[in-house]
């Protein structure tokens, strides 16, 4: 190290020409190693700095295009959960209409039960998510198709449980507005006159006999078969008191020989109400009830009618 140290300190070194370009006398320069070896180590280290610099110059070229990158996918990120929350919305919206059709369908039927799991252990399998949630969980328009599609089901099956609803709300009012028990009923109670042809007790010849004649004792009470409207109730002629309720329009029933009536025109009765009393006014042998049944205008036998399981 001393010998080195002391050659680059010696007056050795490189002996130059200067010669210009002009007239002059050519000069001679004398460049030591000491000096040669400054200008190199000098020119090394300013080599080095520009590496450096040119290194992190190129990185942060590249660090700032990532968080271009980073920027630019955030923000997509944001828009797409802020559809996703749109979506989501839109769906508990429509959930929560599923759940009232739900408890309107359970209402209108007490038979139907769409949330007992007992009840619907037999029928349910392993739940399989129609929703891929790796779309989800990823992003991208994979995962907005995805809740789209789920919201349109929903949808769609919101229709559905609409449609049902108003086919048993539909079947609920002919249900209720359909004659189906027998307006008297009991031991002493007895069909003696059926619907159809049959021969008159006074004139001995035969007529359409319109309804039924059920033998009871007077006073036994008169039930409504049906949910429905009084139309008529007041006297007339052969019938005595008559009573005749409308049932929403498609089916009437009529009541005749009536010893009392404890409805009046407009008020609206129930199925299995208490509405008049078996009598024996107008022209009759003895106490009973004459009942009719018409559907759509027409007359039927009041018999078809008599279902005691719908009571």
């Amino acid at each position: 190290m001393g010998r080195l140290w002391r050659w680059l300190m010696s007056r050795r070194g490189i002996n130059v020409k200067v010669i210009p370009h002009s007239e002059g006398a050519v000069r001679d320069r004398h460049l030591p190693y000491w000096l040669l070896s400054l200008i190199l180590l000098v020119s090394l280290g300013i080599l080095t700095v520009l590496v450096v610099l040119g290194f992190r110059f190129a990185q942060q070229a590249v660090d700032e295009e990532r968080l271009i990158e980073l920027r630019d996918r955030t923000t997509s990120q944001s828009e797409q959960l802020v559809s996703f929350n749109e979506q989501i919305q839109k769906l508990e919206s429509e959930v929560a209409n599923l759940d009232e059709l739900v408890e309107r369908l359970e209402a209108l039927n007490t038979s139907i039960d769409l949330t007992n799991p007992d009840k619907l252990e037999a029928s349910r399998g392993e739940f399989v998510s129609s929703l891929p949630m790796d779309s989800v969980m990823e992003g991208g328009s994979a995962g907005k198709s995805s809740i789209g599609a789920l919201v349109t089901r929903s949808g769609t099956l919101a229709q559905s449980l609409a449609a049902i609803e108003e086919r048993l709300e539909a079947d609920s009012a002919l249900l209720r507005y359909t004659p189906s028990i027998k307006p008297v009923d009991g031991e002493e109670c007895y069909i003696t006159a059926v619907y159809g042809l049959r021969t008159s007790e006074y004139t001995g010849y035969q007529y359409f006999h319109r309804g039924i004649n059920i033998t009871a004792p007077t006073g036994t009470p008169v039930l409504a078969p049906a949910d429905g409207t009084v139309e008529f109730a007041a006297h007339e002629g052969n019938f005595g008191l008559k009573l005749v309720i409308d049932h929403g329009g498609y089916y009437k029933t009529v009541y005749t020989h009536l010893q009392r009536v404890y409805v009046q025109p407009g008020q609206a009765i129930t199925r299995g109400q208490p509405i008049a009393t078996v009598g024996n006014t107008g022209r009759t042998f003895g106490p009973k009830l004459h009942y009719e049944v018409l559907r759509g205008g027409r007359h039927e036998d009041p018999v078809n009618f008599f279902l005691p399981a719908a009571s």
